[in-house]
């Protein structure tokens, strides 16, 4: 029997937009949000969902802030501080607070240095300034109409709030892409998205939103890198940082629930499995999904499935396969109703992998933390081929998909939007390979990001590599040296149990 709409509201709403927010000025909150808590921040308003972890604090009246009469911080989400070895949200956000009596530029470079995975939204004199976590795993987009400015974590959201409609040149660019590419996840090019005028915030940019007497204003501006790239070649000395660094961030994402380790037989994750151990974290279990008709005939398939599965009996960690499905082959029709309807709320144009997002919403426990190894990328090497050719909206557009799709000039614009936005030039990366960067700001936030909200549907998504300083460490090495990753191989030396499994190595 079908259900009724009534009946299966709450878990529609439940999954919709979770852990997401709205943030508004001189604009209407979206219908969409009308059921979600609400507050109000000087001259913006916050709807946030339920399950969304919300911080906010500020500054004491009559305390001498330099310049900062009106300094507030809010933190959406799960931030940790590996420096400090705490995950108490209040407690970082009252640091965050005191670095914003000093200036925003210090309070931006406290956020940036963050763990965890949160947005950050420090309010003074100024106006409003966001900053993202590492990679932007909580995404940021935003647009300004007329007297209204929104920022929320699903561009559908902005785009209600302002009136906005579908933007039908990129709409029809994404068609083009998936004629090309019919198979596998794709993702738009440089900072377009469905919706006309909504953009994204890019990793290692703020954005600051000003009011003022006149029409609101808002502007993307890089933060990152801090300093010039220092190289050190000297294994042992970065590796004792980057084992510091990734089982410290590890310890403190193990606080906030039941851990659920996402595990392949690839080394990201079987490097992450290795930490949990090393660090004793052994209350855990471990899943991997995949279609069943895939295993036994795809050679990666089943080789990251009969692998997982060994490598958590070693580790011994209770191990689930998850059967990836669609909800329209589900035998639970009433559960699988409520995903289709908060999925379609969620991304109503140009769907991911609703697939792989229903497995996990299905198979898996509601609210535990899922430890997901994706990102660990940025800090090893680009897939793609290094070239000497210099940073252009073509070479970027080769960078995205592929020479094919750089042959094309109807790509160019939106990469040149993007240098242009970002800063991303030779100068401002500060002796950083482009390559690297460009993995990191581009892929790991249009691509990466999208897979870790769906999860957010049924539980909450933490990553062990979204941490900059773990970040920089992995990027201090020479190139051939990451290639190799021999971080990795390092750190799996210590636990041999994980570091060769049968079924892929």
């Amino acid at each position: 029997m079908t259900a009724t709409s009534e009946d299966l509201e709450p878990l529609v709403r439940d999954a919709a937009f979770a852990h997401g927010y709205a943030v508004v000025a001189g604009a209407s909150l979206p219908p969409e949000v009308a059921h979600w808590p609400r507050v109000d921040v000087g001259r913006f308003t916050y709807a946030t969902h339920p399950r969304a972890v919300v911080t906010r604090t500020a500054a004491e009246p009559g305390r001498p802030w330099r310049r900062r009469a009106r300094a507030e911080v809010v933190l959406l989400g799960h931030p940790v501080d590996v420096a400090t070895a705490t995950h108490d949200p209040a407690v970082i956000a009252r640091s965050v607070l005191a670095a914003l009596g000093e200036s925003v530029e210090s309070a931006v470079r406290e956020v940036a240095y963050l763990g965890g995975r949160f947005t950050a939204f420090l309010h003074h004199e100024d106006g409003m300034t966001v900053v993202p976590d590492t990679h932007a795993t909580q995404p940021v987009f935003w647009s300004v109409e007329g007297d209204g400015v929104a920022v929320a974590s699903h561009s559908v959201l902005v785009a209600r709030a302002l009136g906005r409609g579908p933007d039908a040149r990129a709409l029809g660019l994404y068609d083009g892409i998936r004629a090309v590419r019919p198979k596998g996840t794709i993702f738009m090019p440089g900072m377009t998205t469905p919706w006309d005028g909504v953009r994204p915030l890019i990793p290692n940019c703020r954005l600051d939103v000003r009011l003022g007497r006149a029409a609101p204003s808002a502007r993307l501006q890089r933060f990152w890198p801090f300093e010039d790239r220092v190289e050190d070649a000297d294994v042992d000395r970065v590796y004792d940082r980057f084992r510091e660094q990734l089982l410290g961030h590890l310890r403190l994402l193990g606080s906030f629930g039941t851990v659920g380790l996402s595990l392949t037989a690839g080394l990201d994750s079987r490097v992450t499995l290795a930490g949990l151990l090393l660090d004793g974290q052994r209350d855990a279990f471990a899943f991997t999904y995949a279609s069943p008709r895939a295993v036994g005939r795809d050679a990666a398939v089943t080789r990251d499935v009969f692998g997982a599965s060994e490598l958590a009996f070693r580790a011994g960690l209770p191990h689930r396969l998850v059967h990836w499905r669609t909800p329209e082959d589900c035998w639970l029709p009433q559960r699988a109703q409520a995903f289709r309807e908060a999925y379609d709320r969620s991304w109503p144009e140009k769907q991911g992998s609703v697939g792989a997002a229903y497995s996990m919403y299905a198979d898996l426990p509601h609210d535990f933390v899922e430890l997901q190894s994706n990102l660990a990328e940025t800090g090893t090497t680009h897939t793609r081929t290094r070239t000497d050719e210099p940073i252009s909206p073509r070479r970027l557009a080769e960078l995205w998909l592929g020479k094919v799709f750089a042959d094309h000039p109807q790509y160019h614009d939106d990469f040149a939007v993007l240098i242009d936005a970002v800063d991303f030039s030779a100068p401002a990366l500060r002796g950083h390979d482009h390559h690297d960067v460009f993995y990191w700001e581009h892929r790991m936030s249009r691509w990466a990001a999208r897979k870790f909200q769906e999860g957010d549907m049924s539980h909450r998504v933490l990553l062990p590599f979204n941490d900059r300083g773990l970040i920089e460490t992995m990027l201090s090495l020479p190139q051939p040296m990451r290639a190799a990753k021999v971080l990795y191989g390092r750190l799996l030396d210590e636990v041999p149990q994980v570091r060769d499994v049968a079924a892929g190595t």
